[in-house]
């Protein structure tokens, strides 16, 4: 009788033992699920603010190339205004020896 109680005592032991180490185990999973969910967060939240550089990177490179494309124009629309003002001398030369004087 008293080997079956230590039988009994043993898989008792034995049983704690097992719950001991599943609970141990469910506990470092526990863990690792809330790291990889922070590790997640971490990337989401770094996937947001690449998404908004890039667009702001995108705008930025449209509003330079409409001002380029502006600036080409207003260089035209200077060398224009230099072309009649020369016509306007040339064709006028009392007026550019007065210009001159002043």
């Amino acid at each position: 009788m008293t080997t079956d109680i230590n039988a009994v005592e043993g898989k008792a032991e034995n049983q704690f033992d097992h719950m001991s180490e599943l609970m141990n185990l469910k506990d470092n999973m526990d863990s690792w699920v809330k790291h990889i969910n922070a590790e997640m967060g971490c990337v989401r939240t770094v996937s947001k603010a690449l998404r908004e550089t890039i667009d702001n990177t995108e705008h930025n490179y449209e509003l330079a190339q409409e001002m380029r494309q502006e600036i080409e124009e207003l260089k035209q629309e200077i060398k224009l205004l230099k072309i009649i003002q020369l016509t306007m001398l040339k064709s006028k030369p009392g007026i550019a020896k007065q210009k001159m004087q002043k």
